[in-house]
């Protein structure tokens, strides 16, 4: 699960939220990663959970660990797009080559047929890694 937020409280108490994330640890209660900042400036970081569980091992998920987060960006581009669209900086209409112009079909697929899932293209990462992008 993914959360961002903004939020407005008292100092940072890092005892107490490592007490949290140790006893949801310790009790199989949640994974992930959370950053706390405030002006540009981390208060908070911390990984917690496994990222890796066999039958001889536990791997602790770390700060360097990466995520395949894949389709849960879906609803965070859209609202993005749809603030973008109520600025006026971007319409659905827009065709995809006026940002990626290296994709085939570019000039004919719309913005909107992007967020609809109608744009034709392919799995977009295999796409990536046949022509000659690095494993992403």
């Amino acid at each position: 699960m993914a959360l961002f937020g903004t939020g407005y409280a008292q100092t940072i108490d890092k005892a107490k939220l490592d007490q949290l994330f140790d006893r949801l640890l310790e009790k199989n209660k949640g994974m992930g990663s959370i950053t706390i900042a405030k002006d540009g400036n981390v208060l908070y970081t911390r990984s917690f959970g496994y990222g890796q569980i066999t039958d001889t091992m536990k791997k602790l998920l770390t700060d360097d660990t990466k995520y395949r987060i894949a389709s849960i960006t879906k609803t965070y581009t859209a609202v993005m797009i749809f603030q973008l669209v109520e600025e006026g900086k971007l319409k659905l209409s827009d065709h995809l080559d006026k940002f990626f112009p290296q994709i085939p079909n570019a000039s004919k697929i719309t913005v909107a047929q992007i967020l609809s899932h109608r744009s034709g293209i392919p799995i977009y990462r295999r796409w990536l890694l046949e022509n000659g992008a690095k494993n992403t």
